[in-house]
Parts: C-alpha cells; sequence; structure tokens
C-alpha cells in the first residue's frame, strides 16, 4: 500500500507543544549553513568575525596561526585596531607551547581547559553564529547561523568559563 493514500492526521492541543513544534520546524526550515575550506574559508569566517565586537572559543589552539601565519599575521593587527574582543578557553598543549605571554595581548583573555579536552577541533561563536573548525592540512569549517544554536554554544561557553579557574 502507498503511503499517501492512507494519510495520518495528528490533532496537538496543547499550546505550548504547539509552539515547541513550531520553533523547531521554524529552526530547521530557515537553519543556514555553509562549509569552507582553506586558507580562502578560514579568511572568509575570521573576516566576517570583525564584523561583530566580540567572539568566543571552546578549545583555541593556535591553528590559525600554525597553518595560516601569513594570514594572521595581518589579521591580528586588524582584530586589534577594530577592538574585537576574544574570550577563549584555550587547549592546554597551546598553554605549554607558545603562552610564555611576552606581552598581553589586546583585547583577549583565555583560560585553559582541562587536558581530557584537547582537540584540533574548535568551536568559534560571534554573531548569531557557530563555526566549527578542523584545523588541518585540509582545514575545514563549517559554520551555522541560527540565533538559538548559538545561544546553546555560548551557555557551553559560560559554563566552562565559569568552572575553569
Amino acid at each position: 500500500s502507498n503511503i499517501d493514500e492512507d494519510p495520518i492526521t495528528t490533532v496537538i492541543s496543547d499550546k505550548h507543544t504547539v509552539e515547541g513544534f513550531r520553533k523547531h520546524f521554524y529552526s530547521l526550515w530557515n537553519q543556514k549553513s555553509w562549509t569552507f575550506e582553506g586558507e580562502g574559508g578560514i579568511r572568509a569566517v575570521f573576516d566576517d568575525m570583525l564584523n561583530y565586537k566580540e567572539a568566543w572559543f571552546i578549545g583555541g589552539n593556535g591553528g590559525i596561526k600554525r597553518y595560516f601565519p601569513k594570514y594572521w599575521e595581518e589579521y591580528s593587527k586588524r582584530r586589534i585596531k577594530k577592538k574585537h574582543f576574544w574570550h577563549d578557553l584555550i587547549d592546554a598543549e597551546l598553554m605549554a607551547k607558545i603562552f610564555d605571554l611576552e606581552k598581553e595581548v589586546p583585547f583577549y583573555e583565555y583560560k585553559v581547559l582541562p587536558k581530557e579536552l584537547v582537540s584540533p577541533h574548535v568551536i568559534a561563536i560571534y554573531g548569531n553564529k557557530v563555526a566549527n573548525i578542523m584545523w588541518g592540512d585540509k582545514t575545514i569549517v563549517t559554520v551555522i547561523e541560527d540565533k538559538d544554536i548559538m545561544e546553546g554554544y555560548k551557555k557551553h561557553f559560560d559554563y566552562l568559563w565559569k568552572t575553569i579557574k
């Protein structure tokens, strides 16, 4: 039997449930996402970040400096000039490698994630966007633009920030 021959209709009379479904379907229907690769993708995402006052990172590990050093040098000057603030939950390995901070970095604060959370993967939160960055020889960035998703990740960031001493 064909599924279309016997449609089923469900009536939901609870307003809270209906609103929950409506928000969920709206979110799915209107979700915007993009995937970028390589330096062009990193440029697109990090340049876009500068359109906002600040960004939050979970798992910051210096990948941009390691894989795209020329871009990083130019970008970090623009970031500071624009007074774009970074809040960074950094990788414990990064702390050991490069954060014998010779000088304080302007518009930047960090805390060190526990070793159990070390990963080549970084989450960047800015505007209504979340960028999942997988650093490597073939760097891949997936960006989702969705206020609810961004707020969910921001809650994770805030929880970790408060928890880490």
